[in-house]
């Protein structure tokens, strides 16, 4: 692969060696694809971002930063403010611009 840091992997390109680059799920659902393709049988094939798309993204825009800050010194022993501190990282997620590349 000419890609050392992918962003996106075909589920073909994963398996249960790669849970730290595309998380447990999709290293799974990857290697259930490559061995049931293999024995004939269909799977539904997919994709995964992976761990260097997600640290892309917190790069962008100060992002990182700004969830840090929203998640500082959280009480977790009130429940409302985790919750709080979810719905606001939700919204930064969702609000960052995607970088060019």
């Amino acid at each position: 692969m000419a890609d050392t840091n992918p962003y996106v992997l075909d589920f073909s390109q994963v398996g249960a060696g790669d849970v730290a680059l595309v998380g447990g799920k999709c290293a799974s659902l990857g290697e259930l694809f490559r061995e049931l393709t293999q024995q004939g049988v269909r799977a539904v094939d997919g994709f995964s971002t992976t761990s260097h798309a997600y640290n892309k993204i917190l790069e962008t825009d100060g992002l990182r930063n700004k969830l840090k800050a929203l998640l500082k010194g959280l009480d977790v022993n009130d429940l409302d403010e985790p919750a709080r501190g979810g719905n606001g990282a939700r919204s930064l997620m969702l609000e960052a611009p995607f970088p060019a590349d």
